[in-house]
């Protein structure tokens, strides 16, 4: 009988040992469930399984176009009349690809201040709400230069004796206009809850 069961056990030893292994699970198979050279059907099954197409969307969603200054530009009329073309030029492009976009604008300044000889420079940071953009409603600037306008005049009105030195660039958002579908697997599509 334990010859029996030894020989028996080493013809199936010796048959799993003729058989080739699948690099990916490590299953011995037979000749017949192979593909290629250690690579089973159901491995290569699952390799050419298509699957969802991910897109990442952030650079299309959250988008700054940044508009260097030079020190000249005291003030934000000056500015916005003289990058009006390359600010409107952007927005359009926007526009034309996506038809709806929100565009909001933050620019980076600097005021100074002189008292009783002791010299202070700080940056302010000044941002617009956004607008929504589209063919039939085009971008206002009158009112991105209006609002930043009354938004310096209001820092200086304080009495703090700061007065605006530079604006040193001004940035065009342009956040959350289109989505991201990453389409739900079929298995938790079809797992019943």
């Amino acid at each position: 009988m334990h010859q029996l069961r030894h020989s028996e056990f080493s013809g199936n030893l010796l048959r799993l040992l003729k058989r080739q292994q699948c690099t990916h699970y490590r299953r011995y198979l037979p000749e017949h469930c192979l593909v290629s050279y250690a690579l089973c059907r159901a491995c290569e099954k699952k390799n050419n399984k298509p699957r969802p197409t991910i897109q990442n969307a952030l650079n299309e969603t959250a988008t700054e176009i940044e508009i260097i200054s030079t020190p000249e530009f005291t003030n934000f009329p000056s500015l916005i009349t003289r990058y009006t073309h390359t600010i409107m030029g952007h927005i359009d492009t926007y526009v034309q690809r996506h038809g709806s976009i929100l565009v909001g604008v933050t620019t980076h300044t600097t005021f100074t201040r002189d008292v009783d000889g002791h010299f202070s420079r700080i940056p302010a940071y000044f941002h617009v709400l956004p607008q929504i953009t589209n063919a039939a409603q085009p971008f206002n600037l009158d009112i991105v230069s209006d609002n930043l306008d009354s938004q310096v005049l209001y820092f200086t009105a304080r009495g703090s004796g700061y007065q605006l030195e530079a604006v040193h660039h001004i940035v065009l958002c342009r956040p959350l206009v289109d989505f991201t579908y990453i389409p739900t697997p079929s298995s938790w599509s079809t797992r019943n809850a």
